[in-house]
């Protein structure tokens, strides 16, 4: 007899129920056969007899294991799981155990192909399972794989059984989506500002750096921040920013300089102030300068304890010497207005983001508020977020210097931060091949928080795909601190540009402790100007970076020499000067 191969596709929507959360062994078993001696078992749920095997392909999210076993010969009777794809990949490969966890989030999606060989015995091919599944499946169908040709369309947890006749195509689809009805078990994970910041013990007023996964180190809140900002959690066009990238807090006003790069609006921001913390590389699909959130939440000062506000002015209401906020700033540290509302902002964001590019559980933004009464009632965690970006940055609307509504929309953000606090629980933390794979357990069952809520219906979370799987930016230059020796405190520090030697182009970094005017120029070894950088450019605090291109220079030593002033304090910076060498 000839042999044929039919294709039966099994789509496992893993929803994290008790079951697959908790990690309790079960099985579910589909029986194959074509009479009483030619039978095939396949299984799929949590088996630990299965053999682990991680899997990496963007076909197949989540934790897969299989065991294989030899293959048949041709003729034999023989039912598999394969790769859907049509890729082979290691986690497939036709094996008749298949084990899926629960990677982020409830409502997740596996796929599955059964192969099955027809063996001596011919039709009908027998297919059975046990009943009692509803309590790992809230759906499981069988249905034709061509839009219902055969008319196939079976409940299998209303039944135990089928069979496939004589005419009856060999592919289709069989449908699970295991585990519990839509909302129980889902559980979410939520930082506070204090975690995020992640205080160092060792290091007063400092936040631990990320550990190294390479070095067998155990992961921080440091590392969720600083993969959430390397692989794109605020990308341009992200809920948390906007075209140019970084998380925002306010509303921004940007143009696009040049048509080649997004610049605020002169205009906007001599009126208006919103901050952006972090920033992202177009060119290089990379976040970056992660600590800049973390260096917003606390400095010298604490941190921000103020009264909740908006952007309006700097220091405290009674202190005579304040000035209209205005302008984009890359840091909002207390020292220049202590808000604590900002601070929750920054961490509900930040809540946010990491959620949708799956670092915690998903769906965290689309959770609904409810409080009766509340300005916010109803509103999805997202459109708070995008409601408080334009009240903090058009605070007059609601009055400055706080007020009674402003304490409600602190106290709103607050219990929200709070509401799936727990302890860094790693679901993946792993070095080497998919360096992606920082993805921490949820910690509080949404079952258990009565002001927040699903949305009605099918639930589908908000997902942000990530645009690379570095665990750190790249960055040539180290991000480190001011020293504040005796006498006059360092005010710019200047790095040693990078390459070194170079040809034709190299970048020179340097530090700002405050917002300067900058000037930037290079000399030959005869002190003779060759290029001008940088001509009293008004930068931000903190690190910056500036490339320098000598192609039309011959080889040699040159200077760069950096100068500027301080914008608020108008007082001058010391010069500061360092040497490179153009090797053509």
């Amino acid at each position: 007899m000839k042999t044929r191969i039919g294709h039966f596709l099994l789509i496992l929507t893993v929803m994290a129920g008790q079951s697959a959360l908790c990690q309790v062994p079960f099985a579910i078993p589909i029986l194959f056969s074509d009479d009483s001696v030619n039978t095939r078992t396949l299984a799929f749920g949590v088996l630990t007899s299965a053999n682990p095997c991680v899997d990496t392909t963007d076909q197949h999210a989540g934790f897969q294991e299989f065991r294989e076993p030899p293959m048949p010969p041709a003729g034999v009777f023989d039912a598999r799981f394969d790769d859907p794809s049509g890729i082979p990949t290691a986690c497939f490969d036709q094996g008749t155990l298949v084990d899926f966890r629960p990677l982020v989030a409830p409502g997740q999606i596996d796929t599955f192909l059964v192969r099955l060989q027809e063996g001596t015995g011919g039709f009908p091919f027998h297919l059975s399972w046990p009943g009692g599944l509803g309590v790992h499946a809230d759906q499981m169908t069988m249905i034709d794989q061509f839009a219902g040709l055969a008319g196939i369309n079976l409940d299998m947890l209303s039944t135990t059984n089928f069979d496939i006749l004589p005419g009856m195509p060999l592919n289709f689809l069989i449908i699970i989506r295991p585990v519990v009805p839509a909302s129980v078990g889902m559980r979410f994970t939520s930082l506070d500002p204090d975690s995020l910041f992640n205080a160092d013990p060792l290091r007063p007023g400092k936040s631990r750096k990320a550990a190294k996964k390479f070095k067998g180190q155990t992961p921080n809140w440091s590392n969720l921040l600083s993969e959430t900002v390397v692989q794109g959690g605020f990308a341009y066009g992200t809920s948390e920013s906007d075209s140019a990238g970084g998380m925002v807090v306010g509303s921004s006003h940007m143009f696009l300089k040049n048509g080649i790069k997004w610049a605020p609006d002169k205009d906007s921001a001599s009126k208006y102030c919103w901050v952006r913390l972090s920033s992202f590389n177009k060119t290089k699909n990379i976040g970056k300068n992660f600590a800049d959130i973390q260096k917003s939440l606390y400095d010298k000062t604490g941190g921000h304890i103020g009264i909740a506000r908006g952007f309006d002015s700097t220091g405290n209401p009674w202190d005579p010497k304040r000035k209209l906020l205005t302008k984009e700033r890359k840091k909002f540290a207390p020292k220049l207005q202590s808000n604590r509302l900002f601070a929750e902002l920054v961490a509900l964001k930040f809540n946010i983001a990491t959620s949708a590019l799956g670092k915690t559980p998903a769906g965290f933004g689309d959770l609904l508020y409810n409080k009766p009464g509340h300005s916010l009632n109803g509103m999805s965690i997202m459109t708070i977020s995008s409601f408080m970006d334009s009240t903090m940055t058009h605070w007059s609307i609601m009055g400055g210097n706080g007020g009674l509504s402003w304490d409600s929309l602190y106290d709103a953000v607050y219990e929200i931060n709070r509401a799936f606090i727990g302890p860094l629980d790693t679901l993946y933390w792993q070095a080497g091949g998919d360096t992606s794979k920082l993805v921490l357990k949820g910690n509080v069952d949404i079952e258990t928080v009565g002001f927040l809520s699903l949305p009605p219906g099918v639930f589908t979370p908000t997902r942000t795909t990530p645009v690379n799987s570095l665990s750190e930016s790249p960055d040539e230059f180290e991000d480190d601190e001011f020293d504040e020796p005796a006498g006059v405190p360092e005010t710019m520090k200047l790095y040693q540009n990078y390459p070194n030697p170079f040809n034709p182009s190299t970048k020179i970094a340097f530090r700002l402790r405050e917002n300067s005017s900058v000037t930037l120029k290079v000399f030959d070894m005869l002190g003779r100007e060759v290029s001008t950088l940088l001509t009293n450019e008004e930068m931000d605090e903190g690190l910056q970076t500036v490339e320098f291109t000598a192609s039309g220079l011959a080889s040699g030593v040159y200077f760069y020499r950096n100068e500027g002033t301080n914008v608020e304090s108008e007082e001058l910076m010391l010069p500061l000067t360092g040497k490179m060498i153009l090797m053509k």
